[in-house]
């Protein structure tokens, strides 16, 4: 398999795609993922993006584009064609026009490549998504003539059209352990974008004790990951300490939720029992320290009564 088809099928950790090799090292594109929005009445849109050529050689690189859709619950990406791609009816490079097909840089140099969104009735409101692709087809080196290595770059555009556009953000579950004497500050909620186009989740998580004290918070999605409309996507996160927990009791567990443009939170709680083992500590001490009080007691009363 080439390194196109890799790169077409590859699965990667967040929302970008980076160069699939360690020999792309000495180019960058910018931005890497960019949103436009297209207004109603709005005829098109340009955006801009940039590649320097950081090595000490030539390359000319290929452009072309191509639609991309969500692949897996953890905001991998991959282009339409492979099995799971988002809905057709979300693609976009039919749509997007390069004002060249290819371009040269030469070292040390850095090019700007102007992209053109056509604003048609054909292309329906809400969520579109679409790649710009860079394909060295020629590096040449100035100690070896002739040498060609293949390295692909891309650049995300997320087109947002207004006139149509849904917004639904929804929590399909949380995953959340916790047991009497263990907290787990591991948290896992799956989200689910039911709208037609592409949402920022914001939100946090505050544990209270019996007494209302904030003992344990975390913050959701502080990369400002999306989630693509009519997919699933979970988002996880850690709770860090503010305050100890010492006292057992019930406790209660506040998420509260929204996406980027929507000022009302959604509020999803539970409360657990919890014992926390520095109470068990603690509880234990003062027990011993109790029966060692009790037995000295005894023992001087009966020396007290002794003859």
């Amino acid at each position: 398999m080439n390194v196109l088809s890799r790169s077409f099928l590859s699965i990667f950790s967040i929302l970008l795609v980076f160069p699939v090799s360690a020999d792309a090292a000495g180019f960058t594109v910018s931005p890497m993922m960019q949103e436009v929005v297209l207004d109603e009445g709005e005829t098109a849109e340009t955006y801009v993006a940039t590649v320097a050529n950081e090595t000490e050689a030539i390359a000319t690189f290929e452009l072309s584009v191509i639609d991309f859709g969500s692949l897996d619950e953890s905001g991998g990406v991959a282009f339409l064609g492979a099995t799971g791609a988002l809905e057709e009816k979300y693609t976009l490079a039919s749509w997007m026009q390069p004002e060249a097909s290819e371009m040269t840089l030469s070292p040390g140099e850095t090019r700007s490549i102007r992209v053109r969104i056509e604003n048609r009735e054909s292309l329906s409101p809400g969520g579109h998504y679409g790649a710009l692709i860079f394909k060295n087809t020629s590096l040449a080196r100035p100690d070896v003539p002739n040498v060609a290595i293949n390295q692909i770059f891309s650049s995300l555009v997320l087109v947002k059209k207004t006139g149509g556009a849904r917004y639904s953000l929804e929590l399909a579950s949380l995953e959340h352990a916790d047991k009497w004497f263990r907290f787990e500050r591991s948290v896992v909620p799956r989200f689910q974008n039911s709208g037609n186009v592409h949402l920022t989740p914001r939100g946090e998580v505050r544990v209270t004790d019996p007494l209302g004290r904030i003992v344990y918070r975390g913050v959701l999605n502080e990369g400002s990951a999306i989630i693509l409309p009519e997919t699933f996507r979970e988002y996880p996160f850690k709770l860090f300490s503010v305050e100890r927990a010492i006292l057992p009791g019930y406790y209660s567990f506040d998420f509260s939720y929204r996406y980027d443009g929507q000022e009302e939170k959604t509020l999803w709680s539970k409360q657990f029992f919890y014992f926390p083992p520095f109470s068990g500590i603690s509880i234990g001490g003062a027990a011993m320290m109790l029966v060692a009080f009790l037995w000295y007691r005894r023992r001087k009363k009966v020396r007290v009564l002794a003859p």
